[in-house]
């Protein structure tokens, strides 16, 4: 979810959002919990998998 300011950009946008950074190179991973759940540990865990598999930038 992305947040802009203190409102929530439209669930449609994230996806759009999504799809430009994705196309300009950047990673994104979108989470979409259940507006009456709310963010759950396995939602974490599906970031902690994403970013395990980006590629890391050398130090240099």
């Amino acid at each position: 979810m992305y947040f802009s300011g203190s409102r929530r950009v439209g669930a449609g946008l994230d996806h759009a959002w999504a799809a430009e950074r994705t196309a300009r190179g950047m990673a994104t991973f979108l989470v979409q919990p259940d507006p009456h759940d709310g963010l759950q540990a396995e939602h974490l865990t599906d970031v902690s998998t994403w970013d395990a598999r980006l590629p890391r930038a050398r130090a240099g």
